[in-house]
């Protein structure tokens, strides 16, 4: 270990005994000057770590539900203890997830709609522990959810990208028919030929 530690000393310096600590913040600015991690951890973090543990979802018929499971070679630190993860069902991970957040928040969902439980979402929204829900997946739970922003799922949906769209497809269209180069083909892969200068082309896919 003391061989490892000298290497990195070597490649990067000696890690700082201590170091100045700057943010802002909605209350203000602030600045501690020559602390150290352990009085930064004590003054600004002051959590019993012990307390907590990550969770996962793992529905796989090797990992039931309830236990902690590890990552062999997750660890960073030698000797150190093994990082845990409970595995509770997917419904109790989310839960836990809203639980933590805090009142007000606006949650953000253009990934995709089933990742959001819409049951828990609405409750969410009604006591007001978020504030917003902003989607771009409308469907009838989405739709009846109070304070819920829900807007067309493609960005082709407006005037000005449809217009875009179309004007794009002709080009496309004309640079084919013109030069044979293909662009942005759903089953076809792109060939860029360049303008033709003769006046014919043989082109072999």
């Amino acid at each position: 270990m003391q061989t490892i530690y000298n290497m990195l000393c070597i490649s990067l310096g000696k890690p700082p005994v201590k170091f100045d600590f700057e943010v802002k913040t909605p209350n203000g600015f602030v600045r501690d000057l020559g602390i150290t991690p352990q009085s930064f951890f004590k003054k600004y973090v002051d959590m019993d770590l012990s307390q907590y543990i990550s969770l996962i979802n793992a529905p796989t018929s090797d990992k039931p539900y309830g236990k902690t499971y590890t990552v062999a070679f997750l660890g960073n630190v030698a000797e150190g203890r093994p990082v845990k993860y409970l595995n509770p069902p997917i419904e109790d991970l989310k839960a836990a997830a809203i639980a933590q957040m805090k009142d007000g928040v606006v949650f953000l969902n253009y990934a995709r709609d089933t990742l959001v439980d819409e049951t828990a979402m609405a409750e969410a929204l009604r006591s007001g522990h978020v504030a917003r829900y902003m989607t771009d997946f409308a469907n009838t739970a989405s739709a009846q959810m109070p304070h819920a922003i829900v807007t067309p799922h493609l960005g082709a949906s407006t005037h000005e990208a449809e217009d875009n769209c179309a004007v794009m497809a002709a080009n496309e269209l004309a640079d084919y028919l013109e030069n044979g180069n293909i662009q942005n083909s759903v089953n076809f892969p792109s060939v860029d030929l360049g303008p033709i200068s003769t006046p014919m082309r043989l082109a072999v896919f």
